[in-house]
């Protein structure tokens, strides 16, 4: 007799990288933002880079709450559109480091590199809360 699984295991998995990820995340920005001060301190105009910082920043923190979000509700599937929420909130930040990547003449190959990577854990994650909304 097969029992069936309850809980979207993708939704765990991508919401542990994404906890792991953000978190990295949130150090290299925290780190580029010292960066930054010592350029500025150099007289270089620093404007564009704390505001591409700060989506750094913000995009960091999405992805880790989301990824805690994401491992303990894997089996919730009340939470499902919290989930769904934080999926389409993490494309949003990607949405807006593409912008700024564009804005601030990054090159072409780097840009839709960075983009097509930034998109894949966000979708995996909405995916995952659409099994875990399925199972309700």
């Amino acid at each position: 007799m097969q029992t069936q699984t309850f809980g979207s295991k993708l939704l765990k998995v991508v919401g542990i990288l994404l906890i792991v990820f953000g978190s990295i995340g949130l150090v290299g920005a925290i780190v580029t933002i010292g960066g930054i001060a010592l350029l500025i301190s150099l007289g270089y105009n620093g404007t564009l880079l704390y505001v591409a910082a700060g989506i750094s920043i913000i995009s960091a923190i999405v992805n880790f709450v989301a990824g805690i979000i994401g491992v303990t509700s894997w089996n919730k599937p009340e939470k499902s559109k919290t989930c769904m929420i934080l999926g389409i909130l993490m494309i949003v930040c990607q949405v807006a480091a593409l912008i700024s990547n564009i804005v601030s003449k990054q090159s072409a190959g780097t840009v839709i590199f960075s983009t097509i990577i930034g998109l894949v854990l966000p979708v995996l994650y909405i995916m995952g809360a659409k099994q875990l909304e399925q199972m309700k």
